[in-house]
């Protein structure tokens, strides 16, 4: 259900849109006065219902804000994100207006949203909620809202979205170092999603760091370790593998944790001098438990960064640019 809420009260990503669409879609302050005043007149909300908002040619409406400031309500509980009810409604209401102002530029640009792609919308919302067409119409009833209000959110989604992907899209271009730079980063963040098969091989201080050194030596040129340590410390010696199973890399002793991620599957490494003697460690085996991405996705997630860092400045260039009056 927390993707449903998001798809009704998420307003989409507004992006950089180039400066020959923003001069055509934003007059000057003088004209867009007239004009609102005239759609004011013309256009006159129902009675008691006040204008909380003037974006250009239209008008945000105290309903449409209570009706989104629920919605958003009821967003942030089930994600149990902490603000303050005066500093919800705040960001509400600029959603509001910056939705109007793209709406609006959209409509002179002539981009619309036909009923199959906001039908694709609904089928990806069932698709990915695993509901049914009626299951998901009773759970918007239990939460107050309509499908007609689901279907017309979508629409303007779709709307915006396509307007983002004219004016920003088409004027991104991914690189190759922009690709390694993500994978790197991306392989950083999940290193802890990274497991090791780790045994550890204790040898005696007795003997000194340098029989450890030579019964490694013998170790990695596949020699068998009873072997190996007969050699090196005489046939009465016998050592064995502590197997320490799978481990993420914070869960293995931190005097193993840098040589272990370094190391390559049935390799040895060490020694590592301890209290309770010098240890050899054997990577039986690794394996990744997070999600490996594809270059297709990762190209998309790049992409998606570079689109997502023009829409601070768009939006204070948008809104600066527009006739915008709270009342």
């Amino acid at each position: 259900m927390k993707k449903i809420m998001m798809a009704l009260v998420s307003l989409c990503g507004f992006f950089l849109m180039t400066n020959s669409i923003a001069a055509n879609t934003v007059t000057n302050n003088t004209l867009q006065k007239n004009s609102v005043q005239k759609n004011i007149t013309s256009s006159q909300p129902k009675a008691l219902d006040k204008i909380v908002a003037i974006a250009n040619d239209d008008v945000i409406t105290q309903s449409q804000l209570d009706s989104a400031f629920i919605q958003a309500k009821q967003q942030v509980a089930a994600q149990k994100i902490n603000i303050a009810p005066n500093e919800l409604k705040q960001q509400v209401l600029n959603q509001l207006i910056l939705q109007s102002l793209q709406l609006q530029m959209a409509k002179r640009a002539k981009i619309t949203a036909d009923d199959n792609e906001v039908n694709n919308a609904i089928q990806n919302i069932l698709k990915e909620n695993n509901l049914t067409l009626n299951q998901l119409e009773q759970k918007l009833e239990q939460q107050g809202i309509s499908f007609n209000s689901l279907k017309d959110n979508l629409r303007k989604q779709i709307i915006i979205t396509k307007l983002q992907q004219v004016a920003v899209g088409q004027t991104i271009n991914i690189s190759n170092s922009d690709v390694q730079k993500f994978k790197q980063q991306y392989s950083q963040q999940t290193n802890a999603q990274v497991s090791y098969h780790l045994d550890t091989i204790v040898a005696p201080l007795s003997g000194g760091m340098d029989k450890a050194k030579a019964l490694l030596k013998l170790l990695q040129q596949k020699q068998n370790l009873q072997v190996a340590a007969a050699k090196i410390y005489g046939a009465t010696m016998s050592l064995e593998e502590d197997d320490l199973g799978w481990r993420t890399q914070d869960e293995l002793p931190d005097v193993f944790q840098n040589m272990t991620v370094n190391m390559k599957v049935n390799t040895y490494a060490g020694p590592v001098q301890a209290p309770n003697g010098f240890h050899i460690l054997h990577l039986i085996g690794k394996k990744t438990s997070g999600q490996k991405l594809t270059d297709i996705q990762i190209k998309e997630m790049v992409y998606q960064q570079q689109f997502n860092k023009k829409l601070i400045p768009w939006l204070k260039q948008l809104k600066s640019s527009a006739y915008v009056k709270v009342m």
